[in-house]
Order: structure tokens, then sequence, then C-alpha cells
């Protein structure tokens, strides 16, 4: 995948989880939430998307591979 650094979003996750326990935690629903706006804008190559979306999850947390793996499969999210 061609990067355009002049046009790229990164989204810096912790943990994603049903219970947010601390500050940095996402709620699993919120993510979703999150995952559906990025496939929307870019599937259909929304005007209004000017980035390309970068995703890290930092601390290897369990969540990175029970959900987190999983939906970006789903998804087809390269």
């Amino acid at each position: 995948m061609k990067i355009n650094r002049a046009k790229h979003l990164a989204l810096i996750f912790h943990r994603i989880n049903n219970i947010t326990e601390k500050f940095e935690d996402v709620n699993i629903e919120v993510f979703n939430k999150i995952l559906h706006l990025i496939v929307e804008r870019t599937k259909r190559n929304d005007s209004n998307n000017k980035y390309q979306y970068i995703l890290t999850f930092d601390d290897g947390n369990l969540s990175d591979y029970e959900i987190v793996y999983p939906k970006i499969l789903e998804k087809k999210i390269k």
C-alpha cells in the first residue's frame, strides 16, 4: 500500500473492551462505529474523506487479537 504522507490519519488505540476501565480504553461499540465510518468513506470514494487511515494498537493487549483482529478480517481492512 502506498501512503500519501500529506494525507494520512493515524488512529492509536490502547485497549478495546466492553467496559471502559481507564481513560485510554475504547468501548467495543465505539470502535465498531469507527471501523464502519472508515470502511464506508474509503469504499465509496467519499469526497469528505481526505485521508488514508492507519490503525495502531499499543501494548499487544489480548483485545487486539480477540476483538480487533477478527473485525479487521471481517471488514477486509488492509
